[in-house]
């Protein structure tokens, strides 16, 4: 291997610090960037459904931990694609921030459905800030909107027991159920 040269860099605003670098180990053209003080950010869950007319979900926005940040975390969000009908409408009913300075904290963010929204998969990008604009972080949500609204729940139990209770899909029998 050859000398590829250091890229390195630190900088500040005021709020935090932000380092970036490159890592060319093993052939890897890594390049990186990290702030601190941080904040992590979650959402749950990460994949829903919507009624196109009347549907309603609630996830939670979520800074469950911190990196010696203290300051406030300001949350948009942005729905894409924009739908062909309707209306997918996001809102923050008990506002949009969250104070770290007491560790962590989280709010609800609701998305409505109304007007006959076109059915299809939508992606809502949550957006966490500073005050000033860094640190910065995005986690997307997967709305599916149908008429038929499935929920998939983040269930973590494992199963003590199960068994295929003969009645293998054939042509003449084109279910199959399993029991747990």
């Amino acid at each position: 291997p050859r000398y590829q040269g250091d890229y390195n860099s630190i900088t500040s605003n005021g709020q935090v610090s932000m380092l970036t670098w490159a890592d060319f180990r093993a052939g890897n053209f890594g390049t990186y960037t990290a702030y601190f003080p941080d904040f992590g950010m979650r959402v749950t869950p990460t994949t829903d459904s919507l009624n196109p007319n009347s549907g309603n979900i609630t996830i939670n926005v979520q800074i469950p931990s911190v990196k010696l940040y203290n300051n406030v975390v300001t949350f948009t969000s942005a729905v894409s694609p924009t739908p062909g009908s309707g209306t997918l409408a996001v809102t923050f009913p008990s506002g949009n921030t969250i104070n770290t300075s007491g560790g962590s904290g989280s709010i609800p963010m609701r998305i409505t459905a109304t007007g006959g929204v076109t059915a299809g998969t939508y992606i809502v990008t949550v957006t966490g800030k500073g005050p000033n604009g860094t640190p910065v972080h995005k986690r997307d949500v997967t709305v599916y909107v149908a008429n038929t609204v499935t929920n998939i729940g983040g269930e973590t139990e494992i199963p003590m027991k199960w068994d295929l209770a003969q009645n293998f899909p054939n042509p003449f029998n084109p279910t199959t159920r399993i029991n747990f």
